[in-house]
């Protein structure tokens, strides 16, 4: 059975997939024309150094797009796989040439496509959008930039010394100038094209560099979250007699406040970041996992546990869940303290298989109903 540690190795795989995209793409574009569809159509010759263009930018996105590869996400997948086989499929055109760097390339990106169909039965969540409005307007802004200078370069070329009169040296020339490098061996003559330089570098510093932070920041909150997610794993390690509670439904608030009045300590494992947000200035301690995920859940001794509930809004993702408590070691145990919240009675006997304590919240709500109406 395929596990998420497998899934998160393919996760490191996209993101060098991605690295290695990118260190092609700017090499390629420094190149002499090398794309063996020349020989089919001499025309997409004008072409070619775009498609590296896309490659880099690819790159870039399968780098990020490799962190986010731990929430299981069907989008995620069917995105990264796509992205790579074109990138691979760009790069082929080059094998003409033997040029050993993209056979190597090209060689590693299909390893990582027989890595993903291998995997592919794990991305089995609901997808969520793959890019938020922040990361869009950074890759408009940077995209605008890059444009904004190489378009303007080629048009002002013959104003600057050496001339620029091809799209490479109109890229080194906007990526020197935006980063704020400004080797001088490029110099504008003209004051066209020396107010053109200074509108470029301004406006490098104030979108350019803002942008990269914004596409760079969720990397680094990822890295920091990790650390914070270890800490806190330490801190529940030494937990002792303590509800878990897999998911959360509204359901269940009274049964938890009257825990934690108690003095009973309330963990609540979940990814819902309505259900994190919720709970983040209460008493109860928040796991930023998903319960269903097997190995999150073998790092928990559950002979510590009070109980162990598994509610979720959704009673098809209270089935993975409990089918994740299924695979673990100690069944005996688990039955005694394993309850789960079922909303739909068509599901009970799916539950029943797992021989875990199920809740039927319809009947308990019908029952209490009946109890409630005068008797004839």
């Amino acid at each position: 059975m395929l596990n998420s540690n497998q899934n998160d190795r393919t996760g490191v795989l996209v993101s060098l997939s991605g690295c290695l995209t990118v260190v092609l793409g700017i090499i390629l574009i420094f190149l002499p024309p090398v794309y063996s569809v020349t020989i089919i159509s001499p025309v997409i010759i004008n072409y070619e150094k775009d498609f590296s263009i896309f490659t880099i930018i690819a790159g870039l996105f399968l780098i990020r797009n490799g962190f986010s590869m731990k929430e299981h996400r069907r989008r995620s997948w069917t995105f990264n796989i796509s992205l790579i086989s074109v990138v691979t499929v760009l790069l082929s055109f080059n094998t003409f040439t033997v040029f050993i760097p993209i056979l190597i390339g090209i060689t590693f990106n299909a390893y990582v496509i027989f890595r993903l169909i291998r995997v592919r039965s794990i991305f089995k969540y609901p997808s969520t959008s793959l890019i938020n409005i922040e990361l869009a307007a950074a890759v408009i802004t940077i995209t605008f930039t890059l444009s904004y200078g190489v378009a303007g370069t080629l048009f002002l070329g013959r104003s600057f010394y050496p001339p620029i009169l091809n799209l490479g040296q109109a890229i080194y020339f906007t990526g020197e100038t935006v980063t704020t490098l400004g080797f001088g061996d490029i110099l504008p003559l003209t004051l066209t094209a020396r107010l053109f330089t200074i509108s470029l570098a301004a406006l490098g510093i104030a979108s350019f560099f803002g942008a990269m932070v914004i596409l760079i920041s969720p990397i680094i909150q990822k890295r920091i979250g990790g650390l914070v997610e270890v800490l806190q794993r330490q801190q529940i390690r030494g937990l002792k007699n303590f509800t878990l509670v897999c998911g959360y439904s509204a359901y269940l608030s009274e049964y938890l406040n009257e825990v934690k009045k108690r003095g009973g300590i309330v963990l609540v494992m979940t990814k819902d970041q309505e259900d994190i947000e919720k709970f983040k200035h209460s008493d109860f301690l928040i796991l930023n996992e998903n319960p269903g995920d097997e190995s999150a859940l073998q790092e928990f001794d559950f002979t510590e546990t009070r109980a162990i509930i598994i509610a979720s809004e959704d009673d098809g993702n209270n089935l993975l869940i409990a089918a994740s408590f299924y695979q673990l070691k100690d069944q005996e145990n688990l039955r005694k303290k394993i309850n789960i919240l079922v909303k739909s009675p068509d599901l009970l006997k799916k539950f029943n298989i797992f021989q875990y304590r199920v809740m039927d919240i319809s009947s308990i709500v019908g029952n209490y109903i009946l109890s409630k109406e005068p008797e004839n």
